[in-house]
């Protein structure tokens, strides 16, 4: 098997393993920071859940390369997926946008 073939077995296999447990830590964080006080954002369950996605694929991503201590290619592969995460607040803008306008509209 050649190098890059175990790097990208050995970094899906981590990925996959990680993604699940860090999505359920982080939605229950997410959850207890909010019931806390401690984020003063209202935030939906739907909300919690991309932002929870998001946080876990980019950390689970990263260690499938950090745990071969690739390390170039796990900060690359981590700000791309941070790089990405950047289309959700555009999204939500442009779905602010569309409904101010509907609302001035119906006035």
């Amino acid at each position: 098997m050649e190098k890059i073939h175990e790097i990208m077995l050995i970094m899906g296999t981590v990925d996959n393993a990680v993604l699940g447990l860090a999505f359920y830590c982080t939605y229950l964080n997410i959850e207890k920071l909010i019931e806390k006080g401690l984020i003063s954002i209202a935030l939906s369950k739907f909300h919690i859940g991309i932002i929870s996605a998001l946080t876990a694929n980019t950390f689970s991503d990263g260690m499938g390369f950090a745990i071969q201590n690739e390390w170039m290619l796990c900060w690359f592969v981590m700000l791309g997926c941070v790089i990405g995460a950047g289309i959700v607040p555009i999204v939500e803008g442009i779905k602010l946008l569309i409904n101010k306008i509907e609302t001035i509209k119906a006035a």
